[in-house]
């Protein structure tokens, strides 16, 4: 009989936290799960531990190379998943023990496609071991409470432009049927794969619902993967190449969408919606490095625009447009209003340096 819940768990070289992990997971009040653990060929413990567990709802991947980023990891457990509803956690966190049974109590009671957490908790010492002390855990706000709109465009300026849902996965659950009817997955875009994967799903579906009761404690630590790449211009380069992978992608689930819904498209719209990629693992190291050293970014960027586009004066500039506004905002990554300028606006000031 298949589970209810399929937990998708990657893990890369998390020896310190997994056994925590995984054992509130194992600590859940809801029981009917199955948890998918698959291992991204780590160098260190992180495997033997997760062995050593010897519950019957685990089941374990190992994989035979390492995809380098837990999108293709996550998409693998996509495949293996047997429950009608999917969860992803991550290997390095911890969830309460009422996690579960919040998330399904939601999408069940609304009969919704995704349920969704606007709270987690944040420990001031990252390296906390236990839950004993509870009074390190800050309560933050990921999204806002308001309802979901039901019209395209609203629903992606509320929800992914202004914050208005979380883009990280963990605090969501999924109906498996939804995702897998659109065909829904973590695309091939080297970081912020999590912004990819909920504009995807904002352009499938309104059928969402919210609640703010707290129940996952997230971990940021030196090897997270919501840390900025290795502090040299090949991270530079990875960086933009992805930045300019969201837009391709963005442009391309827009397009789609609004011919759907309104029979038309809206490149005034689209072009509004890329101005807003955000993310602290892509825009704020992005921001850093060109202040650094603008002279070799731009190195970087004239040979991937040359390389993508050719000689295309119209895409350089656009490309190009969208990436100052994102990283010369002050606030690139927290205020969307500093990013709504036209791009017409942009290209004046672009012309003067892409030709």
């Amino acid at each position: 009989m298949a589970p209810k819940i399929s937990v998708i768990m990657p893990m890369y070289n998390v020896e310190k936290y997994v056994g925590l992990a995984i054992g509130t997971l194992l600590n859940q009040t809801f029981k009917d799960f199955e948890a998918i653990l698959i291992d991204d060929c780590s160098t260190d413990r992180s495997l033997e531990i997760a062995r050593s567990f010897s519950d019957p709802r685990i089941k374990i991947i190992r994989n035979e190379k390492n995809f380098g980023s837990p999108g293709p990891v996550r998409n693998i457990g996509l495949e293996r998943a047997r429950g009608e509803f999917i969860y992803f956690m991550d290997s390095d966190d911890a969830i309460l023990p009422h996690g579960l049974e919040l998330l399904l109590s939601a999408i069940e009671k609304n009969n919704a496609d995704i349920s969704i957490c606007t709270k987690t908790f944040v420990p001031t010492d990252p390296e906390f071991l236990t839950f004993d002390d509870a009074a390190k855990f800050e309560v933050r706000d990921r999204g806002a409470n308001h309802p979901v709109s039901k019209d395209l465009k609203t629903r992606i300026i509320q929800e992914y432009c202004n914050f208005g849902s979380s883009a990280v996965i963990w605090l969501q659950l999924h109906r498996r049927k939804f995702l897998k009817d659109n065909d829904i997955k973590f695309r091939n875009i080297a970081v912020n794969q999590d912004g990819a994967f909920l504009m995807e799903k904002l352009c499938r579906t309104a059928n969402i619902v919210k609640f703010c009761e707290p129940f996952y404690v997230y971990r940021m630590w030196e090897g997270s993967n919501s840390r900025p790449l290795a502090d040299n211009f090949n991270g530079f380069a990875k960086l933009f190449r992805s930045f300019l992978n969201m837009i391709e992608f963005f442009d391309e689930i827009l397009t789609e969408a609004l011919q759907k819904q309104y029979d038309s498209v809206d490149q005034n719209f689209i072009d509004t919606v890329c101005l807003n990629i955000k993310g602290r693992a892509l825009v704020y190291p992005m921001k850093e490095f060109y202040r650094r050293s603008p002279k070799k970014c731009w190195e970087i960027i004239d040979a991937e625009l040359t390389e993508r586009y050719g000689q295309s004066k119209l895409l350089r500039r656009m490309m190009y447009g969208y990436f100052m506004e994102c990283i010369m905002s002050k606030n690139a990554a927290d205020d969307c209003a500093e990013l709504t300028m036209k791009l017409n606006t942009i290209k004046r000031f672009v012309d003067k340096v892409v030709g």
